[in-house]
C-alpha cells in the first residue's frame, strides 16, 4: 500500500479533531465537578471529611439523613461535649460536598435553617437530651401565642435530628415541654445558658465557581469545534487571499497550517505570564475578598449595583480567558502541524489532571510541551503547509 493510500483525509482528520475536543472538554468539565462532589456517602468518609472541618477532638458521625439531593449528619466528639449538625449536597455523581455546619456545647435541642441547592430546611436536633425533655415544638417568630405550634413530636431517642422542609424566610424558635405538657424552654435555657456556637460553611460564591468552570470549560471546547468547522467551511473563500491580508481572527483563531518556534515561544511566555498573573489575582481576591466586601455601605441600592458589577466583571474575565485559552490551544495545533504531526496529540497537555493515578502523567504534559518549544519544524512543504517565516504573522499555503 503506497504512503498516498495510508493518509487519512482531510476531512477525516478534522472530524476526529472535532470529535477529541469534545471529549477533552466534556472529560475535563466532569473532573472538575467530580473534584468539588468528591465524598462518598458512608459513614468513614463523612468522619474524615468531618474532622477536617473541626479541631475539637475526634468528631464521629451519629445519624444520617437524606431529603431530595441533600444530607444531614448529626455528629459529636468523642466526649460528648458538642452537638451539632452537617449538611451536605449530593452531586449527579452520587457522592457529596460538604455545604455547611453548626454546633454547639451544652444545649439541650435546637433548631437550625439551613439552605442547600434550591430548598430551604429547618434541622432539629439533639445530642443526649436532658431527660426531662419529653417533647418539643417549633414555629416561626412572627406566630402568636394562639396559633398552633408547627410539628409538635415526642423525643424517643436522646439523640435524633429530624428535618423539615418549609421554606420560610425567619428562623425558627423550639419550645421544649416535660412529661406532663410543661413548658421547661427558659428553665433549660437558663440551665445551659454558658453554651457556645461555632459554625463553619462554604460560601455560596466558592460553590458557584465550580459550575462557571465547568461552563467556562465546555464553552471553549464548543468554541474551538467551531473555529474549527468555521475554518474548513471558509477554506476555499480564503485560498486565494494572501495570508498577512486575512483578518487578525481568521490569522490567529485557526487550526489550519503552520507555527515555527520563534512566534510559537512568544506565545507560549505571554501565555504563562498571564497565568502568573492571573494566579496571584486569584490569591488577592481570596485574601481581601472579605474586606473589599465589607467596605461596601450595606443598603439596598449599593449592594444591587455591587452585584451587578460583580456580574459584568466575572463575564469580561471569563470571555477574556476562554479567548487566551482558544487562541494557544490553536497555535500548538498549528505547532504540531509545523513539524508533520496530527493537531489531536495536544490532549497531551491535559494528561496531568489524571496526575494522581502515577507520576509518569504529571511529566509527559512537560515534555510535550518541551518538544513544541524545541522541536524544529519539517523543511519546505510538508502535509499541512508550507514552511512558514521567523515572522508572527508567518505566511501560510494550506494544502
Amino acid at each position: 500500500m503506497s504512503n498516498d493510500q495510508r493518509k487519512i483525509p482531510k476531512k477525516d482528520k478534522n472530524m476526529i479533531l472535532v470529535a477529541l475536543i469534545l471529549e477533552t472538554a466534556l472529560l475535563l468539565s466532569f473532573m472538575i465537578y467530580s473534584a468539588d462532589f468528591s465524598i462518598p456517602n458512608d459513614f468513614d468518609s463523612l468522619e474524615s471529611d468531618l474532622g477536617e472541618h473541626f479541631q475539637e477532638g475526634n468528631i464521629r458521625p451519629l445519624k444520617m439523613e437524606s431529603v431530595d439531593s441533600a444530607v444531614f449528619i448529626l455528629f459529636t466528639d468523642e466526649d460528648t461535649t458538642i452537638s451539632g449538625v452537617a449538611a451536605y449536597e449530593e452531586g449527579l455523581n452520587g457522592k457529596l460536598r460538604f455545604r455547611q455546619a453548626t454546633y454547639r456545647s451544652y444545649m439541650p435541642v435546637y433548631a437550625e435553617m439551613m439552605h442547600i441547592g434550591r430548598n430551604d430546611y429547618i434541622v432539629v436536633y439533639g445530642i443526649n437530651c436532658d431527660p426531662l425533655i419529653y417533647s418539643y415544638t417549633y414555629k416561626q417568630p412572627q406566630q402568636t401565642d394562639e396559633d398552633l405550634p408547627l410539628n409538635e413530636k415526642t423525643i424517643v431517642d436522646p439523640d435524633f435530628i429530624d428535618i423539615y422542609d418549609d421554606n420560610v424566610a425567619n428562623f425558627p424558635m423550639v419550645y421544649l415541654y416535660d412529661e406532663n405538657g410543661n413548658d421547661i424552654t427558659d428553665n433549660l435555657n437558663a440551665k445551659y445558658a454558658g453554651e457556645t456556637q461555632f459554625v463553619t460553611g462554604v460560601a455560596a460564591m466558592e460553590t458557584f465557581l465550580v459550575y462557571v468552570f465547568c461552563a467556562g470549560v465546555l464553552f471553549i471546547g464548543i468554541f474551538a469545534v467551531f473555529v474549527l468547522l468555521s475554518n474548513n467551511s471558509k477554506n476555499q473563500t480564503h485560498e486565494n487571499i494572501p495570508f498577512e491580508q486575512r483578518s487578525w481572527f481568521n490569522r490567529n483563531f485557526t487550526f489550519q497550517g503552520r507555527m515555527n518556534q520563534k512566534p510559537y515561544f512568544f506565545v507560549w511566555v505571554g501565555y504563562v505570564l498571564l497565568l502568573i498573573l492571573n494566579s496571584l489575582f486569584i490569591r488577592f481576591f481570596l485574601e481581601h475578598g472579605d474586606e473589599l466586601w465589607n467596605f461596601i455601605p450595606r443598603n439596598e441600592l449599593t449592594l444591587d449595583a455591587a452585584g451587578i458589577l460583580f456580574f459584568i466583571v466575572l463575564v469580561i474575565y471569563i470571555a477574556f480567558w476562554v479567548s487566551i485559552t482558544i487562541y494557544f490551544f490553536c497555535q500548538s495545533v498549528r505547532r504540531l502541524h509545523d513539524f508533520n504531526q496530527f493537531g489531536g496529540w495536544v490532549i497531551f497537555r491535559f494528561l496531568w489532571l489524571i496526575s494522581t493515578v502515577h507520576i509518569l502523567f504529571a511529566l509527559i504534559p512537560l515534555i510535550f510541551e518541551l518538544v513544541l518549544l524545541l522541536k524544529n519544524g519539517s523543511n519546505g512543504t510538508n502535509n499541512y503547509g508550507e514552511k512558514p517565516t521567523d515572522k508572527l504573522s508567518e505566511k501560510r499555503v494550506e494544502k
